[in-house]
């Protein structure tokens, strides 16, 4: 509806299409009415001042600035009286909104600040909005809210309805007016929500609605408080390098503590005196800030308290070396990241510097000291804590470097030397003589030895300083300008890579073989033994020569090659039990030796041929030998050189095989053979292996532990040095027990297996099969069966049982004489 004509308005007011009640009417300049107030419970007239917030564009932020101030006290998201969200609304009239709905508002001298529905005469309408306010999770909320509402009609049967929800909780407006309901809830919080509040009406022709929300900026308790869901605990700043922090909460809730970051770094219990002592998974650390929160049954959390580590206590005294007064540093450990600081016994500062993180300091002095005097070092924590004093002193310990000794021959009798530092005692050790001097001012000594030694003898030589400490020692060796003796060398072969021997000890040693050069040294017993690329061919020539104390090389000495190769381990031929010759193939021209042991009396025999220029060999060794029986060839060459021992067993001459006698389900003894004797035998019947070795005949047998089921499953294998063999069989029927048969009878019985299959075969004496009969045994094995004729002599009967699908061994029954 346009508003700006102000005709259609009158007109519509005339024909009581809207009342004058109709707030949209009191919206124009142009139009001055009296009123009822619904406001009041008192009928009376006021004069209408027009309300230019409902011109705005925007009904979600429009506000009457003539009679109302924008609310100031809470925050946009607590604020019920501005941030409603129009769900619905219709009008058949299409009176705008902004005619209908009002928000952002605050009465007139008063720091009430609300939103509120309030028209006569809108026609058919509904109307739905609703304030979301964001409530956080683990909050309390303390919500304290004005609401008010009356229904108007021109006629009674047609009165509206409206209704104010907060989340769910609804009051329903009736024809008494309501002003400044109080409604109040304190909601605690699980998670992120939304609470809604809601106004909602349905209006009729000629009627009217007020609905409002609000609240009074000037009560304390006003409106929407968020406050923790949890009381906040107390705590008490704890001491740095320390792992506890302490406080009170409420018994029974649990107490986090975390760092600046968020990382947790512990939790405990509130004990039933309200106490707490949280013990922290690592040490705490001056000036930083920790986070203690309360958290209660229901996992809701306090705000955080914030509290700052403190530090009070000294740091422990440093514990630190003496200086070394060559070096002038200062080294050992205090608290970490502490100032360290040095004096000397006057006080002044000789030096300052800082711990690292582990506590340990190395460093400089800034100004020198001299041997003997009295330091003191103390550290000072980040706090400005200072530890107690320790006292160190300036002490010289480093001892003097190894003295430089002057070339000794076999002719000199004195000593001479320098020992790095003046003025020290110098002392020689010659074997287990002591010689003694003192270096001068330079350092310079000379001892006296009394005589001349022999080239290669050890001299030694140390110095003491006068604070008593010890250089290392120097070695030198007596010298000599005699040429050095011809080394011995041991017999190098050709199958050998290190050539061996003797010289002067410590010497230098030069090989020189067939063009090639190796150089070595000669140990301290005078040994050798160097290290060739490879082998040497028989015949070779060498020299070797040594270089000694006295720098003057040897005579060579020569050697050659000689042949120390052993034959090959000699190739056997197979050699059986029915065999007399043993063959092979070695070394040409090599000499065999064959040994055998028979394995019947332990009698080892040797016997000896040679090998032709191909190297095969065959060697009689007379007669035969048992299967298993040992057999041992060596070949020797000219050079007397003998191969490793080529070894093998006399075989059988017979192919391995094995048999087992049937076992059948009345066994309980299981016999077979194998082909040779003395093997190993493995018989498998269902899960049970029996194992044995048959006997010189080749017979085994064993006993059975039960009576097997038909069919049931028998793998056996038999082994050998040689030879492997396997076969698989199956427990069988039991051979049938047939009774005695006579001439004449017309019938025969017997017993076999429970529940099996009888085949029973009648044969004359021409060999002719007269006649085949099926029967069945019965659940004891029993089985009887009628004839077409009598038995005659010479007949024979055969019978078989099938059970499980095995068929038993035949028994067999020949009709003789009565």
């Amino acid at each position: 509806m346009n508003l700006k004509n102000k005709g259609t308005i009158q007109k519509l007011v005339t024909m009581g299409v809207i009342g004058l009640a109709c707030p949209f009417v009191l919206h124009t300049k142009q139009v001055q009415a009296s009123v009822t107030n619904p406001f009041s419970t008192l009928a009376k007239t006021t004069q209408v001042t027009p309300m230019h917030h409902l011109l705005s564009e925007n009904p979600l932020v429009s506000t009457n600035k003539s009679t109302t101030s924008v609310a100031g006290k809470m925050e946009p998201n607590f604020d019920v009286s501005t941030g409603w969200q129009v769900k619905d609304y219709t009008s058949t009239l299409d009176i705008p909104v902004d005619n209908v709905f009002l928000h952002d508002a605050t009465r007139p001298n008063t720091k009430v600040h609300y939103a509120s529905t309030n028209f006569f005469n809108i026609g058919d309408s509904h109307f739905l909005a609703e304030k979301h306010v964001k409530l956080k999770a683990n909050k309390k909320y303390k919500i304290k809210l004005l609401y008010g509402m009356k229904l108007t009609a021109m006629n009674p049967t047609n009165m509206p309805d409206g209704k104010v929800s907060f989340n769910g909780e609804e009051f329903t407006a009736t024809e008494k007016p309501l002003t400044d309901q109080v409604f109040e809830k304190e909601v605690i919080t699980d998670k992120d929500q939304d609470y809604v509040i809601s106004i909602e009406f349905h209006s009729n022709d000629s009627s009217g609605v007020f609905l409002m929300v609000g609240y009074d900026e000037n009560d304390k308790d006003g409106g929407i408080v968020e406050e923790s869901a949890v009381d906040a605990p107390t705590v008490t700043a704890p001491e740095a390098k320390t792992s506890i922090v302490t406080g009170t909460g409420v018994a029974g809730d649990t107490i986090k503590v975390s760092d600046n970051k968020g990382t947790e770094l512990g939790t405990a219990k509130v004990d039933k005196d309200g106490n707490y002592s949280v013990t922290t998974n690592r040490a705490l650390n001056y000036n930083e800030e920790l986070s203690v929160v309360q958290i209660d049954k229901d996992q809701h959390e306090s705000d955080p308290v914030k509290t700052t580590v403190k530090d009070t206590i000294a740091p422990e005294k440093p514990v630190a070396n003496d200086v070394e007064v060559s070096d002038q540093k200062v080294v050992g450990t205090a608290e970490e990241n502490s100032t360290i600081e040095v004096k000397n016994e006057a006080g002044d500062v000789v030096g300052t510097s800082k711990a690292d993180a582990n506590g340990k300091f190395d460093f400089k002095l800034s100004k020198a000291v001299t041997a003997g005097e009295i330091l003191t070092v103390n550290a000072k924590d980040e706090a400005g804590n200072v530890s107690e004093a320790t006292s160190i002193k300036v002490v010289d310990n480093v001892a003097p470097v190894a003295p430089e000794v002057q070339k000794i021959m076999d002719t000199d009798t004195t000593l001479k030397g320098n020992t790095k530092k003046a003025n020290c005692k110098v002392t020689v050790e010659i074997g287990d003589q002591y010689f003694y001097g003192d270096s001068d001012d330079k350092g310079d000594f000379t001892i006296d030895l009394h005589h001349a030694y022999t080239a290669g003898t050890e001299v030694k030589v140390f110095s003491t300083d006068a604070s008593g400490n010890v250089s290392p020692t120097t070695s030198v060796k007596v010298m000599t300008d005699k040429q050095t003796e011809k080394p011995k060398v041991f017999n190098l072969g050709d199958s050998d890579t290190n050539l061996k021997g003797k010289a002067e000890k410590n010497a230098k040693v030069k090989v020189v073989i067939d063009g090639e050069e190796y150089d070595d040294q000669v140990d301290e017993n005078g040994q050798f033994d160097i290290q060739l690329n490879h082998t040497f061919a028989k015949g070779i020539q060498g020299t070797v020569t040594a270089t000694g104390i006295s720098g003057k090389e040897s005579d060579p000495t020569s050697f050659e090659v000689i042949d120390n190769t052993a034959p090959e381990v000699p190739v056997l031929n197979k050699f059986t039990d029915v065999d007399q010759e043993v063959k092979g193939k070695t070394e040409a021209k090599a000499t065999v030796d064959v040994y055998l042991t028979d394995i019947l009396t332990g009698k080892k025999s040797r016997f000896q041929g040679t090998a032709d220029d191909k190297g095969e060999f065959s060697v009689n060794v007379e007669r035969t030998y048992v299967a298993k029986s040992q057999l041992e060839v060596t070949a020797t060459d000219d050079a007397g050189n003998t191969s490793s021992l080529a070894t093998a067993k006399v075989l059988s001459s017979k192919t391995l095989d094995m048999s087992l006698q049937s076992v059948t389900s009345q066994s309980m003894k299981a016999a077979g053979t194998t082909s040779r004797a003395n093997v190993h035998y493995m018989v498998k019947i269902k899960d049970q292996i029996f194992e044995g070795d048959s006997d010189q005949n080749g017979k085994f047998a064993f006993d059975l532990p039960h009576m097997y089921e038909v069919g049931t499953p028998i793998h056996m294998s038999a082994t050998d040095d040689e030879d492997a063999t396997q076969k698989d069989a199956v427990v069988l029927p039991r051979t049938v027990t047939v009774s005695n048969l006579l001439p004449e009878m017309t019938n025969i019985t017997g017993v076999g297996d429970p529940d099996a299959e009888v085949t029973i075969t009648l044969t004359s004496s021409d060999g002719n099969v007269d006649e085949t009969i099926k029967a069945s045994t019965d659940k004891d094995g029993k089985f009887k069966a009628d004839f077409k004729r009598a038995l005659v002599m010479g007949d024979s009967v055969t019978v078989t049982q099938v059970k499980n699908g095995v068929t038993s061994d035949p028994a067999q029954f020949f009709i003789g004489t009565f």
